[in-house]
């Protein structure tokens, strides 16, 4: 807004006026004061687009970050999926943790039979 007040002093002439009439006062605080307002102007525009970049960088940022824990946190649940596959056992193995398995219920079963069958003495007295 001040630079066209800038250019348009300076299309009608009123610039050449100052450097004909150094003492004509007003014209050349007009024109410092449009030169200054315009200066402004600038560097408010500067400030907000710097601040606008800085918000964009920042906002970058935080989805970087935000992808790089999505991404943390999708490895370490590929590598909990991967675990289990990778815990195979061979079938003889698995034969053998299967028969001692059974042994040690067949254990379990003979104890249970023999407290069973062992027989209480029980006194029983007849009311004869």
């Amino acid at each position: 807004m001040w630079s066209l007040y800038v250019c348009e002093y300076k299309k009608t002439g009123k610039s050449k006026k100052i450097i004909n009439n150094p003492n004509d006062l007003d014209t050349k605080y007009n024109l410092e004061y449009a030169r200054r307002m315009m200066a402004v102007q600038q560097q408010q525009q500067q400030q907000k687009q710097n601040k606008q970049n800085q918000d964009k960088n920042q906002d970058q940022k935080q989805q970087q970050q935000q992808q790089n824990k999505d991404d943390k946190n999708k490895d370490k649940k590929d590598q909990k999926q991967q675990q289990p596959k990778d815990q195979k056992i061979s079938k003889q193995d698995a034969d053998r943790i299967l028969n001692a398995l059974k042994d040690e219920e067949k254990k379990v079963q003979k104890d249970l039979k023999k407290k069973a069958a062992v027989p209480v003495d029980v006194n029983i007295e007849k009311n004869w």
